[in-house]
């Protein structure tokens, strides 16, 4: 198989049948094929369960999605298995727009995030602050407000709660959000959304795999992947 999920892999017919790429009726179908005919029939179910399985691939790549730092194809979720084939099939034929695939809240959830801890609320004046403008007035400890942007890095964004903006770490530096002083650690939490990469292959690879591969501290980052699950997912 040349593309998806099962790219560059060997599978057996079975498995393939038996995967997200095909529905029930059409899995008995070719399996009731196979049945009534020759073993000979084998090599021609076979092409037509991979040409399944391109065709798929090929118009889940025509519909892209915002998702975090970078656009998702519709192939992309279908793999990820955030839609059914039978949403896939339906934005191929127009019956799904992209903007009614995206507010669906499975989707969404996956594509932005949710639940973001976005600074802190003082009483009794209800005034909004940054959570380092919180520690440079001493509202927060270093620590702490060390840990708080760190999940925030690390599920997407750094968020500036007094005009409800988001913005990377370089971009949050660059408006005044962070400091120099935690620049390069928060950088490091930000990976854990764009990506680490292996330094023998150079191939992206998630902070799960860098935290197994001792590219970054365990205990950092079971913390990043704590914070990524309790907004939105990994």
């Amino acid at each position: 198989v040349n593309v998806g999920r099962f790219k560059g892999q060997t599978v057996s017919l079975w498995d393939l049948l038996n995967s997200e790429y095909f529905s029930d009726s059409k899995r008995r179908e070719l399996v009731q094929k196979y049945k009534a005919e020759s073993s000979e029939a084998l090599r021609e179910i076979a092409t037509a369960v991979i040409a399944v399985v391109e065709e798929t691939e090929t118009r889940g790549t025509t519909f892209a999605f915002k998702g975090l730092r970078k656009r998702v194809s519709a192939s992309d979720l279908f793999q990820s298995q955030l839609i059914d084939k039978k949403t896939l099939d339906e934005l191929s034929q127009g019956k799904k727009t992209v903007k009614e695939v995206t507010e669906m809240d499975s989707v969404r959830r996956y594509l932005e995030g949710s639940n973001f801890i976005a600074g802190v609320l003082i009483r009794p004046s209800n005034e909004r602050m940054s959570i380092y403008q919180a520690m440079r007035k001493g509202i927060l400890r270093p620590g702490t407000a060390l840990v708080l942007l760190e999940a925030q890095a690390a599920t997407g964004y750094i968020i500036d709660p007094q005009n409800n903006s988001k913005f990377s770490v370089e971009e949050a530096l660059s408006a005044g959000l962070i400091g120099a002083e935690i620049f390069e650690k928060l950088l490091c939490a930000e990976r854990a959304v764009t990506g680490y990469t292996d330094p023998y292959t150079k191939a992206p690879i998630s902070l799960f795999e860098a935290m197994n591969q001792g590219l970054i501290v365990k205990s950092h980052g079971i913390r990043l992947l704590e914070a990524q699950i309790a907004t939105g997912g990994l």
